[in-house]
């Protein structure tokens, strides 16, 4: 018996697109996959600036912290409605003058 070559796309139609069409293709399947696993690191900005979740996660603290410094005006804050944002270079600038000395600082 003769061995019979298997060919997958038996029976199916092939389609010929532009290489640019398959590439913006591709892109766009990755911008979705990446928003689907949550990887989007900034969902919600605007500009410079960033939401009150995206800091707690950027710095891993909690709400209260972020609280005293609103309160005693350490950081300053953007308030539209009722979420809080901030500037990404404010908080840089917070945490470069809160820099200990090293080992002996």
């Amino acid at each position: 018996m003769k061995d019979k070559i298997l060919n997958p796309y038996e029976g199916k139609s092939l389609v010929l697109v532009p290489e640019e069409f398959l590439n913006d293709l591709m892109v766009g399947q990755e911008k979705i996959l990446k928003a689907i696993s949550g990887k989007t690191v900034e969902k919600e900005t605007i500009g410079d600036y960033i939401t009150e979740s995206d800091a707690k996660k950027m710095l891993g603290r909690k709400a209260t912290w972020f609280w005293n410094l609103r309160k005693t005006g350490k950081l300053p804050f953007t308030k539209v409605g009722n979420k809080i944002f901030y500037s990404k270079a404010e908080i840089l600038s917070f945490i470069e003058g809160n820099k200990s000395g090293g080992k002996n600082g």
